[in-house]
């Protein structure tokens, strides 16, 4: 089984909610996935167990636990990067302006302390390591009251959609981890070419193999992080929460077994976070090379 791992943020989880077959002639014709189910020792543990309700999931998502409802990740608000458009056809313009109107310094052009500080931010925003982007505010701000112009003269309708989006905030703490178990491409088609009886026996086979890993998962990379920015990192004990989502087909529609594990972020002992980057160490040996 492959098993790469990848971090989640608030709102991904209607990938999987949304895949769910809504009756069984869904799930028999394709068109649907079953519900998925709670793995992992400590699932069982806190009483998790058998399927996934869709407000357990979307709890999980949302930092909150999916036992008991209780806050065990603080949402982390930033800006939306969709009210936010790249900062170097503004500096170009405020540049060519600083030329016309010989000005030593951008800062120069700006009347006020505040657009000094806007034109400090796309400054930065343009540095070697800096984000590249600025909000549509400051961009309409500089645009109109140091430029003189319309901004959509230097973004289009680009100006219009980021404004669409402005002032607005979004999540962006991770908030799970997927793990992802894919079956080789042989044990697919085994399944999808046979008969009833060699579909039960593969998911059998698939059933064990999931928890064989799961097991592995939990004893080699499971670890935590602490202190500013996490750079204190040490290995835990304890399992895993997680929701089995079961998967016969890839996203271009061939047979493809997979399971999909999105777990909590934060560890359910310690309530520290999961440390991604040992998880992804562990199952290195795993991934079918």
């Amino acid at each position: 089984m492959a098993l790469p791992v990848k971090a989640l943020k608030a709102g991904q989880e209607s990938y999987w909610l949304d895949q769910i077959a809504r009756n069984r002639e869904e799930y028999f014709s394709g068109r649907g996935e079953s519900p998925g189910r709670f793995v992992g020792s400590a699932a069982a543990a806190a009483g998790l167990e058998g399927l996934a309700s869709p407000n357990q999931v979307r709890a999980m998502f949302q930092g909150l636990d999916p036992a008991t409802g209780e806050v065990r990740c603080a949402p982390l608000w930033r800006a939306d990067s969709r009210s936010k458009l790249a900062a170097g056809p503004l500096l170009e313009a405020l540049k060519t302006q600083a030329v016309e109107q010989g000005a030593a310094e951008l800062e120069a052009l700006a009347p006020s302390k505040a657009l000094k500080g806007d034109v400090r931010s796309v400054q930065a925003a343009c540095r070697l390591g800096g984000a590249r982007r600025v909000k549509v505010e400051t961009v309409e701000r500089l645009c109109r009251k140091v430029l003189d112009i319309d901004p959509r003269e230097l973004y289009g309708e680009g100006f219009e959609r980021a404004w669409q989006h402005k002032g607005k905030r979004v999540n962006e703490r991770v908030q799970a981890f997927d793990h992802c178990f894919s079956s080789p491409k042989s044990v697919s088609l085994l399944a999808a070419g046979g008969g009833d009886p060699v579909r039960r026996q593969v998911a059998e086979a698939r059933a064990d193999a999931l928890q064989t890993a799961i097991g592995y998962l939990e004893r080699q990379g499971i670890g935590v992080r602490r202190d500013h920015n996490g750079t204190d990192r040490y290995q835990a004990v304890g399992g895993l929460v997680a929701v089995a989502f079961e998967h016969r087909l890839s996203r271009a529609g061939d047979p493809q077994y997979h399971t999909q594990c999105p777990g909590p972020e934060r560890h359910p002992g310690t309530g520290r976070t999961l440390d991604g980057a040992r998880q992804r160490s562990a199952v290195r040996p795993s991934d079918g090379r």
